[in-house]
Parts: structure tokens; sequence; C-alpha cells
């Protein structure tokens, strides 16, 4: 049986991917499995695992997204032709053993699968806009083998009948042409003209008066809807950097916790040289540091100009009085701390040109649970100016990276990639009225006599930023975007156009469409005032009984044939209750508990019953002007016409409404 899986290219070989690349390949090696493989239930979970593992993915449940995604493509190839055969059936069934999806992961796509082909067959079943027995029992097999629930597939049934009511409306008002534009438009009276072109021409004028603020509005608005694109994309890039850095920080723990209990000297060499390796594929770590519970260095592998080092235990240092390291200390295992953004420093010492650092570090415990130490991970902070920088143009407003104590980065031209740290010049200092307002008032605009200004911020989750899941005082990065108000004076001067030399062709243009507009109106008019007639006559000549009810009961209809049965004028039944003309004292509780709980739930059956010798039967809701309309069809069932009724097997009891 042909599959829709592709024997997609898989990457080998070269640099370690990204986390999610790993992910993305994984699938797309899991894909070219499936497509090699004659049959789905030809390919086990262990070889699924395998190709996982060969990609880096040592836990098949972190590719579930892409597993999801191969099942809802198989289910919807399957239900191409809107039925499970055996085999199917069976192929689903191992397609979800090998990828280890529970029920619960795979219930959305089911149902997104079962709507879309339980729609589609709506939408052909109401071609020729009825349904009969025929089709009514394929649709409700269809519900059944797609166990759609009830009241979803009558919601698909409703919106198919909806379109199919538009549909029909608009072919019925299009059905009359005019004959020409002229011809069209003689028949129209005065006041349908008086009643379209009066507004028309106040609204005109009041647009006149208005666009040139509305054109300084949306350039404005443009200008200030692309700042905050850019600010957000650096945001987001950066967050995206510190989840890979989180990552990666985790897969160094777990290098390290296989050392944590026995750190012999061959075991902390081993690890040295695997963590020596890991550095030398990630040029963007400084350093990585594994340190004792006493705070004293056991391993320290630097990244410097000359390349990847092992530091000898000659240098190691005291490390048990930073901060940085007593509040690691005090983390949960899994926990990361996060520094803010600062110079790279080993004690306050600068080390080579001035680069920006971020330290990640979590704690690390031993098999039996005590506490061994703390991994930390320093991580280049220009990559993360990089990616910030990447969205930067010469519109000529001004980007800023700010750290969490007011001090802003900005690229030195004498030093590659590298960044200046300013401490002479604080955003403090140099905007000491929109600092506060920045803080108090996140994402949103303040203005000042310099511009606007834009904040974002990359704070980690409090429980992962500080002990006792207490966030920072004040945000780790803080990124502002300024627009200057020259720039703002700019859209002014190019927004002041001769708006009034193309006012007057504007207004005859909008004379035209007024005219097209009243007579189409009219013509509208004309169509529905035609389908009122229509509806009435059918109302009339109906040999059964007919009666409208609003949402209250109250009866809004009552056609000749239900006059006849009942003995009331139409005078006599309008605004009373349906309940009290034609249903029994005994059933009448039972005919309000059952309209309450539809109208609060959307949910019930359409009534179905015998009273006396008539047989009534109640369609489901329109929905006319905002109000919920019911229609009631009375049946007589007196002798001799109920036994040929009873017994006639085609005849549907319940008509689809």
């Amino acid at each position: 049986m042909a599959r829709p899986f592709d024997a997609v290219e898989v990457p080998e070989g070269g640099a370690a991917p990204l986390p999610g690349d790993r992910k993305r390949d994984a699938g797309a090696a899991v894909e070219s499995l499936l497509a090699r493989a004659s049959r789905v239930t030809d390919v086990s979970r262990a070889e699924v695992d395998e190709a996982c593992r060969a990609l880096g993915v040592d836990s098949p449940s972190s590719v579930q997204s892409e597993f999801e995604s191969l099942y809802g493509r198989f289910l919807d190839h399957c239900l191409e032709d809107r039925k499970l055969s055996a085999e199917e059936s069976e192929d689903l069934e191992h397609l979800q053993g090998i990828f280890g999806l529970d029920d619960s992961d795979i219930a959305g796509v089911q149902d997104e699968a079962a709507i879309r082909v339980y729609g589609s067959a709506v939408a052909e079943v109401l071609e020729d806009l009825k349904i009969d027995p025929e089709e009514a029992r394929f649709l409700a097999r269809l519900r059944d083998e797609l166990h759609l629930p009830e009241w979803k597939a009558e919601r698909i049934l409703d919106d198919g009948r909806s379109e199919v009511r538009a549909r029909s409306l608009d072919q019925a008002m299009g059905a009359h042409p005019s004959g020409g534009l002229l011809q069209g438009l003689a028949g129209v009276p005065v006041s349908q003209y008086l009643k379209i072109l009066l507004p028309l021409t106040a609204v005109f004028m009041l647009a006149i008066f208005l666009e040139y603020r509305a054109d300084v509005g949306v350039d404005r608005a443009r200008l200030l809807a692309q700042e905050v694109s850019v600010i957000q994309n650096g945001v987001l890039r950066i967050e995206r950097g510190l989840e890979i850095a989180a990552g990666d920080l985790s897969y160094v723990v777990d290098l390290v916790a296989e050392v944590a209990d026995d750190q012999a000297p061959d075991r902390i060499a081993a690890l040295e040289r695997n963590l020596l390796a890991f550095v030398r594929h990630r040029p963007g770590y400084f350093r990585i540091r594994f340190i004792g519970a006493t705070g004293h260095e056991i391993i320290r592998i630097g990244n410097t100009p000359g390349g990847p080092r092992i530091t000898p235990e000659s240098e190691f240092q005291d490390l048990s009085d930073l901060s940085d390291f007593n509040d690691t200390m005090r983390l949960e295992p899994g926990e990361v701390f996060v520094s803010p953004i600062e110079l790279n420093a080993e004690r306050g010492a600068l080390e080579g040109s001035y680069e920006s650092a971020v330290r990640l570090a979590t704690p690390i415990d031993g098999a039996a649970g005590q506490r061994r130490g703390i991994v930390v991970l320093t991580v280049h902070g220009g990559n993360f100016l990089r990616a910030f920088e990447r969205d930067t143009d010469e519109s000529g407003t001004r980007r800023m990276i700010i750290n969490s104590e007011g001090y802003w980065f900005q690229r030195r031209s004498d030093v590659e990639s590298g960044v200046v740290l300013e401490r002479g010049r604080s955003f403090q200092r140099t905007f000491p009225d929109v600092w506060p307002q920045l803080l108090a008032r996140p994402q949103s605009w303040v203005e000042s006599r310099e511009g606007l200004f834009y904040l974002e911020t990359v704070t980690p989750a409090p429980a992962a930023s500080s002990p006792g899941g207490e966030a920072h005082e004040l945000p780790l990065w803080v990124f502002v975007s300024l627009v200057p108000h020259q720039l703002l004076a700019d859209i002014k001067v190019r927004a002041a156009t001769p708006l009034l030399v193309i006012a007057t062709p504007l207004y005859f243009t909008c004379v035209v469409i007024g005219c097209l507009l009243a007579g189409a109106l009219h013509r509208r008019d004309e169509a529905l005032l035609g389908l009122e007639k229509v509806r009435s006559a059918m109302m009339t000549a109906a040999l059964d009984g007919i009666v409208i009810m609003d949402e209250t009961g109250t009866t809004l209809q009552f056609n000749p044939s239900a006059q006849k049965i009942f003995g009331y004028t139409l005078e006599e039944a309008r605004g009373k209750l349906v309940a009290d003309l034609i249903i029994p004292p005994a059933h009448r509780e039972t005919h309000r508990l059952g309209l309450e709980r539809y109208l609060a739930t959307g949910e019930g059956r359409i009534i179905d019953k015998h009273i006396s010798e008539l047989e009534l039967t109640v369609c489901h809701p329109v929905t006319v002007a905002g109000k919920r309309l019911f229609y009631g069809f009375l049946r007589d069932l007196s002798e001799p016409r109920r036994g040929k009724v009873e017994d006639d097997p085609q005849n549907p009891r319940v008509l689809p409404g």
C-alpha cells in the first residue's frame, strides 16, 4: 500500500547539529526508514530508536512532535476513501506503537482528520440542497466510523446548511439582472438615493478633513511596528540562544555526573578529554568548570585564542566566596542559575579583548543525593549581540542592549566580534527621565524630548534564575529602541499631500458608487420581498401544520393547517406559548426543560413523537437576526393515513433541520 512518506536525505558527519536540528534530522531519518519499508508493520520500535540515537537523540520521546506529524500524514492518507480497512487500522496501531505515542498524544490529530473528512462528505451531500434518507444513513455511518461526537457532527452539518442557504439566497438575489445601468437605476426611488448619498457625502468630507492625520498615523504606526518587530525578533533569538546553552549545560552535567562520586585521576582525565572535545566543537563558550562542594575547582576547560586547553591543577582557584557559587549551590537539581550580561573576567581581571559573557550554572548531586558541587558554562555574549544586530538597518533609529545595571554594550570597530562596556555613560545618566518609566511599563512606548523609546526584557524563569524562586531585582538584559523626533517630523512632511486636487474626481466616483449601491439595495429589498411572498405562499398551501416559535417558546407563526387542526386563529395563537397551545399538560414540563437544556448547552435531540393522533417534529433552530427560531411540523395521523405513514419504511421519522 502506498504511503505519504519520502526518502528524505539525512545529513551525516560534520559539526554536531543544534538540538532543534537533531530532532528534525531524527524525524527525517525515521520517515526515510518508513519509506524504504514495504509496509509500516515491517519497521520495529528498535529500528526507530536506533535511527534517533544515530543522530544524537537519546530519547525518542523528545521527537514526539515529529512523530505526531508523521502519524497525522499517514492517517489523512488512509482516510482519503473515507474509511479505514483492517490493514490500515493495523498499520496505524503499529505506527502509534513504534512512535511511543499515547492515545492522548494522537487524540487531537485524529479529531482534526475526522472533522476534515466529515466536512467534505457533508459538502458533497448538500450539493443538491437536500439530504435524502440514504444520504442521512451514509452520514450517520461515517460519523460512527470516525468516532465523531454527535454534537460536533451536528455543528458541521449546520455550518454546511448555512453555507447552502447563503449560496441559495445569493443566487436568488442575482437571478434578476437589471438589463443595463440606466435601466436598473431608473426605477429606484429618490429617497433611496438620498439615504445613501447624504451619509456618503458627510463621510467623504470627514475623510478628506482627516486624511492628513490618517496618513501620518499609518506611517507612524508602521515605523513603530517595525521597531517592535525588530526588538522582539532579537529577544526571541536571545531566548533561543539561552535554551541551546541550557541544553548544552545539561549535556555537560551528564558527563560530569559519571565522575561525581568517584573522582579518580584517570576518570577525571578522561572527563577532561571529553569536555575538551566538546569545547572544540563549541567555539561559542569561553570555559567549562566543575567546582567541588567546597568551592575548589576540580576541572576547568578554557577556550583561549590559541585554542581549547585543559587548565592544570596548579591554576585552580578557590571560588567558595563568589556569590554565583553560593547561589547555585542552594538550587535544586535541574534548576539553572543565569548571570547578568557582563564583561568576560576572572576574579575581576578582564581576559583578552573586551568581550561580554553570560554564565549558566547548575548543581550536581551524587548517586546517594549528596551535593557534589556545581557545573558552570560561560557563554560568549557576542553571539547574542550579533543575533540582535542582524535586523538593524539605516532607518535612523537607535537600538541598544542594556544590562541590569543600566550600562549598554556597543560594538567596537577595532575589535572583531567584540563589545565595549562604556562605564562612563550609563543609560540612567544619559536618559534619567526615561529609565524609570521603561522599567515600570515594559513592552510599551515612552515618549521624551529625545523621541520614542520601546523596551523589551529577557529574564529567565524565576524558578531557574535565583535561589528560592525569587526573580532578579532588575531584568538581565534590556533591549531598547529609540525613534528620534526628527524621524517623526519627516513622516508628517511626506504625508502633507495636496488632497484637494484629487478630492473632486474622488467625490464623483463616490456618487457613482452610491448610485450603484442604492440600486443594489433596492433590488435586494425586492428580492427579499419576493422570497417572503414565496415563504408565505408555502406556509399557506402546506397540508401539514407549521408552527414557528422563538427561544422563549412564544408562537410567531401559525399556518392555516395548524389553525384548522387546533382551532386557533393566527391572532389568537400569536404571542402565546406553544406549550399551552399544542403540548398536552403531561408533557409541558418535559418540553420546557428540554428547551432550556438545548439553549444552555447546544445539545439535545430533535423532537419526534406522537401527540394523540398527530406526529410532531421540531427541527434544529435557524438563526434569524441574531435570534434562534424553532420550526415545528405537525402531521395528521388519523385513520386511514396513520397506518400508511407508520408502515412505510422509506418514510424518515426525523426531518433533517
